[in-house]
């Protein structure tokens, strides 16, 4: 869930409804809503029972929401194909709440090593071109716990060290934008 910054909120979370009434914890599906402060739907695109993000074949899970500034929310998500992104917010989807596609997990331009770690990891990433680059590290909650890369950076390789000493244990998520092209990797800090 994240904050809508008008008094309402937006929510995202996986079920089986699609494969009926029995619960299957390997055939869910994403779903999500945005309510305004009363409880009702904030625009007549959503639905107070859910919109699907998500409904392919296969199993989605473990979605997190972070909010995107503009009073909407991106929505992180991986199954057995890969991570998968969509933001979703009043204005933008209105007619398309389809999934798109980042990458998968083989050929990510985006590498975490050591993972696990303790206590730093380095992010390793290749630009095809100049590009703005924003590498930013997420907990759990969704909660912005570090900017890693906020500017633009040369075609080529680039590394970047994120020392989490002053952090808990836990898992994290960095998530890095270099124009068209987003991604996201699971980090496991071990203390």
């Amino acid at each position: 869930m994240v904050a809508d910054g008008g008094g309402g909120a937006i929510f995202g979370w996986w079920d089986g409804r699609h494969y009926g009434s029995s619960y299957d914890p390997y055939s869910s599906d994403l779903y999500g809503t945005h309510l305004n402060p009363q409880g009702h739907p904030a625009a007549p695109m959503w639905v107070q029972n859910g919109n699907p993000i998500c409904d392919a074949l296969g199993s989605q899970s473990d979605p997190m929401m972070v909010e995107d500034g503009v009073g909407g929310a991106v929505v992180l998500w991986h199954d057995d194909r890969g991570y998968y992104m969509q933001r979703i917010n009043d204005l933008d989807n209105s007619e398309d709440l389809s999934a798109t596609a980042l990458s998968t997990r083989s050929s990510l331009p985006m590498q975490v090593r050591p993972n696990p770690f303790n206590p730093s990891t380095v992010a390793s990433f290749e630009l095809r071109v100049t590009s703005h680059v924003s590498l930013r590290i997420y907990d759990t909650a969704g909660r912005l716990v570090t900017t890693l890369v906020n500017g633009w950076r040369e075609a080529g390789s680039h590394q970047v060290t994120w020392d989490a000493s002053g952090l808990p244990s836990g898992l994290y998520f960095c998530r890095m934008q270099a124009g068209d092209f987003r991604a996201v990797q699971k980090m496991m800090l071990v203390k």
